[in-house]
């Protein structure tokens, strides 16, 4: 290999980088027989990794940016641009992975074997990862549904807690990279904007049912959160119980349901039962976004091209 071509290794520094370098080395493999040695060494947990296979160290840059998208989740950005910037480029990059790039890597082990990669580098960890960003980015888009006081609340409330249910979904298999108290916060959230959907829903069109299914959803939402312990729900056990209360009242002085007949007519149900309801009604169904299920090395390209004569 030229100098200029030993020094172009010796300059990579992020997956952007290595990309042109890979795709020139794939092109005229001769050159990357060449090289001598193992152009970079990874440390993980204290066990050194190094590689003849080109393909194994643009993995390893890879996800090494998987990695810093993770970690970049809790940096203070709206929603979307949390998104945009780590959620969806970290979704992309582990799909590429699973779907082809592992398998291009020649040196990988195969089957348990694989115990010994870095732990990105193992499919389900990287399974999980996946799932997770999804997780999560389902949880930004729900939170960025904006509901005006000048427009029609119940199908936007709607929209907001099928979010929430496929965030809580997706997080079930996200293990470790999300916890159980991730995925009964999603749903006490979901509940929460459920609960509001049917109120809104009973005020646009007032009937017996629509209160009953939103008084369902309040109580169910309070008694979920309990002491509020092992999650960090946004929303509030109090708001839950005053919207009982109040489709409580509106059963009775709207709908002419007698105060001493409240409780056989409010049935109460568990929220995973109310929100399994939810799930089965038709014209319920989200489409899967896009990117979930889209790959590329990095959505942030470095523009070079490196031609090896």
């Amino acid at each position: 290999m030229r100098p200029i071509d030993s020094g172009r290794i010796a300059q990579v520094t992020s997956v952007e980088q290595y990309l042109p370098l890979f795709d020139a080395l794939k092109e005229k493999p001769s050159h990357a027989e060449r090289i001598q040695g193992t152009p970079f060494k990874w440390w993980s947990n204290n066990v050194e990794y190094s590689s003849s296979c080109a393909a194994f160290d643009r993995n390893m840059w890879i996800i090494g940016s998987i990695a810093d998208h993770w970690n970049a989740l809790g940096a203070k950005s709206t929603y979307s641009d949390m998104n945009a910037k780590h959620v969806v480029p970290l979704v992309k990059q582990c799909n590429f992975l699973l779907n082809t790039g592992l398998e291009e890597d020649m040196t990988r082990p195969s089957g348990a074997e694989e115990a010994i990669l870095p732990m990105l580098m193992q499919r389900s960890n990287l399974t999980a990862m996946r799932n997770a960003g999804i997780a999560v980015g389902w949880q930004n888009m729900a939170e960025a549904v904006v509901i005006g006081e000048d427009e029609e609340k119940a199908p936007k409330y709607h929209i907001k807690g099928k979010m929430l249910l496929e965030s809580a979904k997706a997080a079930t298999e996200a293990n470790p990279f999300l916890k159980g108290s991730f995925v009964k916060a999603r749903e006490i959230e979901a509940g929460g904007a459920f609960a509001e959907q049917w109120k809104e829903q009973s005020e646009d069109t007032p009937m017996t049912e629509y209160s009953i299914k939103a008084h369902s959803f309040y109580s169910a939402v309070a008694s979920e959160i309990g002491f509020g312990l092992m999650h960090n729900a946004q929303y509030s056990k109090r708001d839950a119980l005053r919207g009982a209360a109040v489709c409580a009242g509106d059963l009775v002085e709207i709908h002419n349901v007698k105060s001493e007949d409240l409780a056989k007519t409010v049935v109460k149900k568990s929220l995973k039962a109310l929100l399994g309801e939810e799930l089965q009604r038709s014209g319920t169904e989200l489409e899967k976004v896009g990117w979930m299920t889209e790959s590329d090395a990095s959505c942030f390209k470095d523009t070079g091209e490196i031609r090896l004569a």
